[in-house]
């Protein structure tokens, strides 16, 4: 059998971890590295925070790569990814994308490369996602809020809460997606079927310096036996 090996765009959310998760299960493909794009110089991820990532990296034992991006952001992007294929022999490139919220971004930044852009949860349907999560015995908790487009009193009962907690509260609204794929949430897995441990934290529920957003900050992270 011909192995491709592949890597994943990883935030350590619902989304990436799914698409990884259904990776892990194809015999003919060998998922060799994770890779989060950071611009140089940007702030720390609030909804992402990269120790948590790590210790994600660590639970299911694959690599973790920080790829330093700059402007203009496109090409920079084709350049890293060709880049995989130079030092890692990356053939297929996984991303978590559900909708194309950036303009078909990441299907540019792979042409010419030689590296294949695979989107498996591509337009899945948001009760079908949460049911997958939830058979496939996923652990999710939002990790932040967009204040104005969830309102105060949704963002306040979100935040280090259960995804499908959130979820149930939410189906019912208008304007909001299940999914957060219009930015009204982000989420962080703290365990899911190929960790080898779970996740477990410590912290508190932060405002962002421009008020908009509450996200938790996760001051204390450990790997604990499943």
């Amino acid at each position: 059998m011909n192995i491709r090996r592949a890597a994943v765009l990883f935030t350590g959310g619902k989304d990436c971890t799914l698409c990884l998760h259904r990776a892990l299960k194809d015999e003919a493909i060998s998922v060799v590295l994770l890779v989060t794009f950071a611009p140089v110089n940007s702030k720390p991820f609030l909804a992402h925070p990269m120790h948590l990532i790590e210790a994600q990296s660590e639970a299911l034992g694959i690599p973790h790569k920080v790829i330093l991006i700059e402007a203009p952001f496109l090409n920079s992007y084709q350049q890293r990814i060709k880049e995989l294929w130079d030092e890692y022999k990356i053939e297929l490139l996984f991303t978590g994308d559900i909708l194309d919220v950036c303009n078909n971004f990441m299907v540019h930044a792979t042409e010419g490369s030689g590296v294949e852009l695979v989107r498996p949860l591509w337009g899945i349907l948001r009760n079908e996602l949460m049911q997958e999560l939830i058979n496939e015995g996923f652990d999710i908790v939002v990790s932040c809020v967009n204040i104005d487009k969830m309102g105060q009193s949704v963002a306040n009962d979100s935040v280090a809460k259960s995804y499908f907690y959130v979820y149930e509260k939410i189906k019912e609204l208008t304007g909001i997606d299940r999914a957060g794929e219009a930015g009204e949430f982000h989420t962080m897995v703290l365990n899911a079927p190929r960790f080898n441990k779970r996740i477990e934290f410590k912290g508190n529920v932060q405002t962002d310096d421009t008020g908009h957003y509450l996200y938790f900050n996760f001051n204390h992270v450990q790997l604990v036996d499943k």
